[in-house]
C-alpha cells in the first residue's frame, strides 16, 4: 500500500486529500496459489464520519474510489505536525514550551477519548499524524478507516487486519496477534507523551526512558530545552501516566478516559 498527499482546492476550500494505491499480490502456502489483496474499508461508515465533530480532529470531508485508487479527504490544517515540532530543524518549526507540550497532551487524549467514544479505534497514532494548528492546538488526523488484507483461495475467503503504523508506536499484542484495540491506542499516546516530555525521537524511546527510571533519575528524561521550565512533580506524574499507558499487560493500562482526568487535574498547577 503506497499514498501520498495533497494540498487542493475543492469547492473553493482547501482541504487535504490522502490518495492510496492499492497492492495487489500473489504468495504460496504449501502449493496453494493465493490472491492477495490490500484494501482500506471504514471502521463506521462515511455518513458517520462526516457527523464527526471534535476541536481535537481533524474533520473528515468525504471519501471516493475508483480502480484501485481510494482517496480520503479531509480538512486542511494550516502548520506542522507534532513530529516536525519536536524534532526539526528549530530554525524552521516553532519552538514548543512546556506549558504548550503538557496543553497538547490533554489535547491529544481528550481527542483519542472522542473517537473511542464514537467507536473508533484509531491504529496508527503517532506524532506525524498530530497535526499542530497556528495556535498549537493538537488535532489528531488519519483516523476512521482501517486496512484489510483479503486472502482468496478456492475453498473460502477470509478478512485479517494486517499491523498497519510504525513499529516504534505499537503494543507488543499488536505486533504479535495484528488485533487492535483502545489499549493499543492508549500504548501509543503513552509513547507520543514520552516525545513530549523527552524530546526524543520515539524509535527506542521507551527503553531509554525504562533505563532512567530504574535509577530514579526522572529529570534525565526532561528536554533540555525546557528543563527551566517544569514543576519537578507534575512532570513526574506525566511520566508515570506515559510508563502506565505503555505497561507490557493490557490490564495495567488505564482508559484514555482515565488519561484525560488524571492530566486535567495538573494542568491548574501547570497554568
Amino acid at each position: 500500500m503506497t499514498s501520498s498527499v495533497y494540498k487542493c482546492l475543492l469547492h473553493d476550500r482547501v482541504v487535504a486529500v490522502k490518495r492510496m494505491n492499492i497492492m495487489v499480490g500473489y504468495s504460496y502456502l504449501k502449493g496453494e496459489k493465493r490472491y492477495i489483496r490490500f484494501d482500506f474499508v471504514f471502521v463506521v461508515d462515511a455518513k458517520a464520519l462526516h457527523e464527526f465533530q471534535h476541536p481535537k480532529i481533524v474533520k473528515f470531508v468525504g471519501f471516493c474510489q475508483e480502480g484501485n485508487e481510494r482517496l480520503i479527504v479531509s480538512e486542511y490544517i494550516k502548520g506542522k505536525n507534532l513530529h516536525q515540532c519536536l524534532h526539526g530543524n528549530p530554525n524552521v518549526v516553532p519552538y514548543i514550551t512546556w506549558k504548550q507540550r503538557f496543553q497538547i497532551a490533554v489535547d491529544i487524549a481528550e481527542g483519542i477519548q472522542y473517537l473511542h467514544q464514537q467507536g473508533v479505534i484509531h491504529r496508527r497514532l503517532r506524532s506525524t499524524n498530530v497535526l499542530l494548528d497556528q495556535n498549537l492546538t493538537a488535532r489528531i488526523a488519519d483516523y476512521g478507516f482501517r486496512e484489510i488484507r483479503e486472502t482468496y483461495t478456492q475453498s473460502r475467503i477470509c478478512d485479517r487486519g494486517p499491523i498497519s503504523g510504525a513499529l516504534e508506536y505499537l503494543c507488543p499484542q499488536y505486533m504479535t496477534l495484528g488485533i487492535a484495540g483502545k489499549n493499543s491506542d492508549v500504548y501509543a499516546y503513552g509513547i507520543v507523551l514520552l516525545e513530549l516530555l523527552s524530546g526524543k525521537d520515539a524509535l527506542g524511546l521507551i527503553y531509554w526512558v525504562s533505563d532512567r527510571l530504574k535509577e530514579g533519575r526522572y529529570l534525565d528524561i526532561c528536554d533540555p530545552r525546557i528543563i527551566s521550565e517544569i514543576d519537578d512533580q507534575i512532570f513526574k506524574v506525566a511520566v508515570d501516566i506515559a510508563m502506565q499507558c505503555t505497561a507490557a499487560n493490557l490490564s495495567d493500562r488505564p482508559e484514555i478516559s482515565d488519561v484525560v482526568v488524571a492530566l486535567g487535574a495538573c494542568r491548574n498547577v501547570v497554568g
